[in-house]
């Protein structure tokens, strides 16, 4: 099967927000033993608990597989075959690096530092995992689901589905520290991955210009949207121009708005934040599930 240059790129981020993912976890997380949250956190949790009781391996990989195993049957039939093949290569990935880069070296002593870089790393790595079409497994997949049904950010639905990570981490160490530790790292993560994966921040421009065409051809070529286009007038010289009025995701914000600058540099272009859109919004990032 042929892979195209856009599947290739789109890999090639993937990759490196995975790398950026381990990292988090094995050199800043794990060396300080702090768990990571998700499937891998609850792997790492349950692998620990058979490991002390019955067997003397770490079980943690196939642990991981198989809680995924549902979740990735979830995201082929409600998300996204691609979103899922995408996944499965990002999962296998992990398996592999997690094997390779090593989790005894202790780069950062302090917990609650290491717990913070860990949290950035986590964060930079899942935001470009997700901005690219796929996840790092397990929980995100279930976050994706939320957010993408109910059109809001991914960071609070992925606090909320590992909760219950965080307290099993507190049960198996009787420490609550670790769960303070994990959940400044959780939101941490929250954070970067929003600030990254950001397909359900919306915003309205309006343009006002002398050329309207312009601008609307930009938008055409630019992303998948319609727009508005009003008379106006200027408020001190009634001069005669055009408002045009466009919603668009923060993802295709500076595009547009750049674009704009070099075509029509004398176009005012007004920003407004938008809470939500009642009607048809086409989600590009459904584009790529």
């Amino acid at each position: 099967m042929k892979i195209s240059k856009k599947e290739i790129k789109n890999l090639s981020w993937i990759t490196l927000g995975v790398i950026l993912f381990v990292v988090g976890i094995n050199m800043f997380l794990a060396p300080v033993n702090i768990y990571t949250t998700g499937l891998l956190g609850l792997s790492q949790e349950i692998s620990q608990i058979l490991q002390n009781s019955l067997l003397k391996i770490d079980t943690t990989s196939i642990i991981f597989w198989m809680l995924n195993t549902p979740i990735i049957l979830l995201g082929w039939f409600r998300v996204g075959k691609k979103f899922t093949l995408r996944t499965f290569f990002a999962v296998t990935l992990i398996s592999i690096l997690s094997e390779i880069i090593p989790t005894d070296n202790v780069l950062i002593e302090d917990t609650l530092l290491a717990a913070l870089t860990g949290g950035l790393f986590c964060g930079a790595g899942l935001g470009l995992t997700l901005r690219y079409g796929a996840s790092t497994g397990g929980t995100d997949i279930l976050a994706v689901f939320i957010s993408l049904t109910k059109g809001k950010g991914f960071g609070p639905y992925n606090i909320l589905l590992n909760i219950s990570v965080i307290l099993l981490a507190i049960y198996i160490q009787h420490d609550i520290t670790v769960g303070v530790l994990m959940l400044i790292c959780l939101y941490t993560t929250g954070v970067v991955t929003d600030k990254l994966h950001n397909s359900h921040q919306k915003f309205t421009l309006f343009v006002v210009t002398e050329y309207p065409k312009v601008v609307r051809d930009i938008i055409f070529e630019k992303v998948v949207r319609s727009c508005t286009i009003t008379d106006s007038y200027g408020g001190q010289s009634y001069a005669k121009k055009s408002m045009v009025m466009v919603t668009i995701s923060k993802g295709e914000l500076y595009l547009i708005t750049n674009a704009i600058k070099e075509e029509e540099p004398k176009a005012w272009i007004n920003i407004m934040p938008v809470e939500n859109v009642v009607g048809y919004f086409e989600n590009t990032f459904k584009k790529m599930l």
